[in-house]
Formats: structure tokens, C-alpha cells, sequence
């Protein structure tokens, strides 16, 4: 016993320093849960907050389980009841059948508007060239700086040119869609076409009316010129979208420009395919460039009748 107690207390000399050092993690580890217990008792306290929010919604959880179940049986019952369809329509399959599942839709074309060649699509912006033309030939012949009585005012000057061009822009406008018609082009709406040609060659002739008696050959020469703007800008022959020429100056200018809206009355009224609002918006612009072109013709010949001298134009011929 003496011997065996001589080895114990050799063993418990030898390991002396394991101990003391198992006693140190000891303190340690008591140390560290010490400090580990606030937040201990906080996740115990998340845990009954979420234990008793649990508790309170456990009818609402029940009631969707009911609900879920419910929601199965129905579906269960819906999908037997369409496999019994899909299995009595497979029984009775035919070709129609078939083609339904093949071909569940059908398409169906309607035009909204028929061109039936080129000549249909660039009549409008030709009718329109032709009525400006002969606005411009007009103001070229028609002596519109000389007076018929020498004793006119500048109002009665007015008045006598209004009537004559308004006359002349009237006459024009029927002969060319009578013309169109004689030629084979028939419009889809006759009175639009009419209406339209009559509007736009009433402002054509009064805006160039204007420029001749407010600056002479040089207004005429103005005339060709906002002509020329035209062509390019009133998108008759191409598209305006695709028309860049010039860092996109005729886009600009497309909204403001007569002959855009008379390409647009043109095309509405010889093709349909606009809408039937286009050719009154196309008529009421004219009519703003109509009114605007008497008002601007009358303040010209207010101003040039000082300047503006009576020919005999009888007597001159006798003489000559």
C-alpha cells in the first residue's frame, strides 16, 4: 500500500501542471458562459416572444391548412373531370378536332386602305405641285401692281384682286380634279378632294398674291423659292422620317408648311386610310394660311398704293 501511495503521489507530482493548467481553462470557460449570459436570456426571451406570436396565429395557421385542403380536393376533382373530357373528346376524335388543336386561331386581313399602283401614291403630292404651279403662273401673268380705275383705293384694289384670284383659284382647283378623274384616278371621296384642292390652291395663290405686291419680281421670285422648301418638306414623295437632308431643316419645317397638310387631304381623300378627321385638320390649316395671306395682302396694298400708278391699258394698245 505504502508503495502503491508512493506511485500516486509520483503520478499526481507528474501531473501537477496538466491540472493547474485544466483548472485555468476551467476559470476561463466559467468566465467566458458568464459573460455569455445576457445574451443568453436575450434569445430566450426572442424565443417566448416568438413562442407566443406562434400561439396567437395558430387558428389563422389552421384555417389556411384547411384551406390549402379544401383547395386540393377541388383541384383533384377539377383534373378528373377534365381528363374525363380530354378522354371522351379523344374517343370522338376527328380531323376538325385536330386542326382546332393545331390551329387554335384564325387570322383575317382587312386594309384599311388600298393603293393599287404608284401613280395612286404620288398623286397627292403631284396634285399639289400642279395647284401651287399655277398659283405661281397666275400671280406671273395677272397684272396684280396695276391698278383698273385710277381713282381706287387701296381696299378696292384689294377687293378687285381678292375676287379675281379667289375666281381663278376656284376654277383651277375643279379643272384638275376633272382632269384626275378624265385620267382614271378615282378618289374614294370625291366632295374631300374637291374641298381640299379648293382650300390649298386659295392659299397658294393668295401667298403668292402676297409676296408679288409686297416685293414684286423679287416676292415672285420668293414665291419659287418657298415652292422649292416644299417639295422637299412635305414629305409627298418620300417619307418626311427618312428625309435628313440639309441637318434636318425639312423635318423641321413639315408641320408649318401648307403642302404637307394638302398631301395629307390628298391622301386621305383619294385612299382613304388617315382617318376621316385629316382632311378637315388639313382644311383648317389652309384656312389659317388663307386668312392670314388676305390680312398681310391688304396691309401690302395699303402700303404700295402710293407707289402703284393707273394704265390706261386701252389706249395704250390703241397707241401702239
Amino acid at each position: 500500500g505504502i508503495n502503491q501511495l508512493a506511485a500516486g503521489t509520483s503520478q499526481l507530482a507528474a501531473n501537477s501542471a496538466a491540472l493547474r493548467s485544466g483548472a485555468s481553462q476551467l476559470a476561463g470557460g466559467l468566465g467566458q458562459m458568464n459573460a455569455q449570459v445576457p445574451a443568453l436570456t436575450s434569445g430566450v426571451n426572442q424565443l417566448a416572444n416568438g413562442t407566443q406570436q406562434l400561439n396567437a396565429n395558430s387558428p389563422k395557421l389552421a384555417d389556411g391548412a384547411t384551406q390549402l385542403e379544401q383547395g386540393n380536393s377541388k383541384l383533384a376533382k377539377a383534373l378528373a373531370e377534365g381528363s374525363e373530357q380530354v378522354n371522351d373528346n379523344t374517343k370522338n376524335l376527328s380531323s376538325k378536332t385536330s386542326n382546332m388543336f393545331a390551329s387554335p386561331t384564325e387570322l383575317k386581313h382587312k386594309s384599311y386602305s388600298y393603293v393599287p399602283n404608284y401613280g395612286y401614291a404620288l398623286a397627292p403630292y403631284m396634285l399639289s405641285v400642279a395647284l401651287y404651279v399655277g398659283a405661281l403662273v397666275f400671280n406671273l401673268v395677272y397684272p396684280v401692281r396695276r391698278l383698273s380705275d385710277p381713282d381706287a383705293s387701296a381696299t378696292e384694289w384689294w377687293l378687285s384682286k381678292l375676287s379675281v384670284g379667289a375666281l381663278v383659284a376656284t376654277g383651277t382647283s375643279v379643272v384638275e380634279v376633272l382632269l384626275m378623274m378624265a385620267a382614271g384616278l378615282h378618289p374614294d371621296h370625291l366632295g374631300a378632294t374637291l374641298i381640299n384642292a379648293w382650300f390649298f390652291a386659295l392659299a397658294s395663290t393668295f401667298i403668292v398674291m402676297f409676296l408679288a405686291v409686297a416685293f414684286g419680281n423679287i416676292g415672285r421670285f420668293l414665291g419659287i423659292i418657298f415652292l422649292v422648301i416644299q417639295l422637299g418638306s412635305c414629305g409627298g414623295s418620300f417619307p418626311i422620317q427618312v428625309t435628313r437632308a440639309m441637318g434636318g431643316f425639312f423635318q423641321m419645317v413639315n408641320p408649318f408648311l401648307p403642302m404637307t397638310y394638302s398631301v395629307y387631304g390628298f391622301r386621305e381623300s383619294l385612299t382613304s386610310g388617315l382617318g376621316a378627321n385629316q382632311v378637315w385638320i388639313s382644311v383648317g390649316v389652309q384656312l389659317i394660311y388663307i386668312i392670314a395671306s388676305i390680312a398681310l395682302l391688304w396691309v401690302a396694298m395699303n402700303a404700295e398704293r402710293s407707289k402703284v400708278t393707273y394704265v390706261d391699258v386701252e389706249a395704250q394698245n390703241l397707241n401702239d
